[in-house]
């Protein structure tokens, strides 16, 4: 087996380990074969003379696979060259397949993973290798936690040809890809516009920022609803206990159940999507606020975040504070959190507090602020608190920020109003809806949505972004992690759609939800 001593020191576990093995190996193919014959050709030349099997793309994707919460656990990824990324996330667990239709890069992969499958045979077992084009009848059947992947897919297709590989990507629950480089290289925004219009036409639905990486990669991810959920589908573990107790009862049969949810977005109306970009935020907030402020222009560089961590990691301010200079009011109630956070902000214009945003009394926004020499109308407000956001904001009566940042629950329906009680102890969130409706009350208009926050600016900035429908489904669809419920004739209840919780990534079973014991079942 190999040695484990070193990996909880990785960034990446087992990284520096495969380095040490698979570096020099292959320099000496590379020397002895050739960069044509080796399948290396200028790209992996040029990257080992860094000393490295990775490039920084890859580790990043790694990272960032490792602490996603999608649930995912089968990678494969189309043009896997030397197989680099897939034996760095098959040696952490995940079940990978690669395809490389290179024939030289092809066996180079093989042998690479020919030396693996002595030094550890175990953690490589997890890694299937394919010499073939995507698709491939060799490949296994996509899973229910499967995704495919594009990192660097820059190859010579006819339209028809794109479209056919892009039917196939359909097949697959999750599909991430790298805009700047599908087909073409495409590194401007303006130029990635087709790759978006090209999913489009394929029938994918809008996806989300995954990972911005700048020059380096801008992936996207593409949920397919019409393809059964990780949650739904049948899975090691989930699909027998369904089995026997939904269907192996005298006879019994389980009902057709599927969920074919639409995206009625419309990308002209949530057009600030495309300028997402994260350079500390996690799912574009940096980028649109950016695109947002040279829309409205800025009034006083002034912005509040609070939920905002270490004030750095996932922070949505960090960006504006750091890198443009603005000064912040910050709070944070974890006592090592905030110490973090100051020392993070050391350097720049932050009033920093030890304390829990609330709605009522010395806690609510209008009485920190009121400590600080923030104007009214500050430029941006950032609220993510994952649970009484809504009550948060609704308390604000003194300030009126240009920008509100706010976060909702994704699993609720467009046309559910909810919003938790106004408990500090609650953690349940509020709809996109209730916080429409709570925005109409206090003049703004909604803008953008990301997967999760409602972006949005008083009336009477809201000409200023030129959006002729902000209805709610114009805006943001939820069908990729809602659940339906229905009853049956007899009392029996289903579900369709996310049958996972959502927050715990536990699967339920259609028999959980069951509120009258089988016998009364009866119609």
């Amino acid at each position: 087996m190999a040695d484990t001593s070193a990996q909880a020191d990785e960034k990446v576990p087992w990284a520096a380990r495969l380095d040490e093995l698979l570096v020099p190996v292959l320099r000496h193919r590379i020397e002895r074969s050739g960069i044509q014959d080796s399948g290396a050709y200028n790209f992996y030349d040029m990257r080992l003379k860094g000393s490295s099997f990775f490039s920084d793309y890859e580790l990043a994707l790694a990272r960032k696979f490792l602490s996603s919460s999608l649930g995912v656990r089968e990678i494969h990824e189309i043009g896997s060259g030397f197989g680099q990324l897939m034996f760095l996330l098959g040696w952490n667990g995940f079940k990978t397949v690669g395809f490389e239709a290179d024939r030289a890069r092809a066996q180079t992969a093989r042998d690479l993973k020919a030396i693996m499958d002595v030094v550890d045979p175990t953690l490589t077992a997890n890694v299937q290798l394919l010499e073939a084009e995507f698709p491939s009848p060799e490949a296994p059947m996509p899973a229910a936690h499967s995704l495919i992947l594009t990192t660097n897919l820059v190859a010579t297709r006819t339209l028809p040809q794109q479209l056919a590989i892009l039917k196939e990507m359909r097949k697959y629950p999750f599909v991430l890809t790298d805009v700047q480089r599908f087909f073409k290289v495409r590194l401007e925004p303006a130029e990635q516009q087709a790759t978006f219009a090209l999913f489009a036409e394929a029938g994918f639905e809008e996806p989300e920022v995954f990972l911005d990486l700048g020059a380096g990669g801008r992936y996207y991810l593409f949920r397919n609803s019409d393809v059964a959920t990780p949650s739904s589908r049948e899975s090691p573990g989930v699909s027998d206990r369904r089995i026997s107790k939904l269907v192996l009862q005298e006879g019994e049969v389980l009902p057709k159940i599927e969920f074919r949810g639409r995206s009625k977005v419309r990308p002209e109306s949530n057009y600030l999507l495309k300028y997402a970009r994260n350079v500390t935020s996690q799912v574009g907030q940096d980028g649109i606020f950016e695109k947002m402020l040279e829309i409205i222009g800025i009034e006083n560089k002034w912005c509040v975040e609070f939920g905002g961590m270490d004030g750095k990691r996932l922070s949505n301010t960090w960006n504006l504070i750091h890198n443009h200079k603005w000064s912040g009011v910050l709070m944070e109630g974890n006592t090592a959190r905030f110490k973090e956070l100051e020392a993070n902000h050391a350097e720049h214009d932050v009033a920093a507090f030890n304390e829990y945003v609330g709605f009522s009394g010395e806690n609510r926004l209008d009485e920190i602020l009121r400590r600080t020499k923030i104007p009214t109308s500050f430029d941006v407000l950032s609220i993510d608190i994952d649970g009484n956001d809504w009550h948060v904001w609704e308390a604000l009566t003194d300030y009126r920020p240009r920008i509100v940042c706010i976060e909702f629950n994704p699993t609720i329906s467009n046309d559910v109003f909810f919003v938790q009680d106004a408990d500090p102890t609650v953690n349940q969130g509020c709809s996109l809806l209730a916080l429409i409706d709570l925005a109409k009350a206090k003049d703004y208009e909604l803008v953008a949505t990301t997967s999760w926050d409602a972006i949005l600016v008083p009336k009477e900035l809201f000409p200023k972004f030129n959006i002729s429908d902000n209805s709610i489904d114009s805006m943001y669809s939820p069908h990729t992690r809602e659940t339906r419920l229905f009853q049956g004739y007899d009392g029996t209840f289903y579900a369709a759609g996310n049958l996972m919780v959502q927050w715990k990534q536990i699967p339920f079973q259609q028999d959980e939800l069951q509120i009258l014991p089988r016998a009364m079942r009866k119609y």
